[in-house]
């Protein structure tokens, strides 16, 4: 992963944790496997 897209991964997990409430789980890890962000989220 670049480091653009580390960076961008972060600001768009971040976004995720705070909006949270609209979001089970289950969508968030998807979300992050389909991006590609899966490997920097903590969950």
């Amino acid at each position: 992963m670049s480091k653009a897209q580390a960076q961008r991964c972060s600001r768009l997990i971040a976004s995720f944790q705070v909006s949270n409430v609209r979001f089970r789980a289950g969508d968030v890890h998807s979300w992050a496997v389909a991006t590609g962000c899966f490997e920097m989220t903590p969950w």
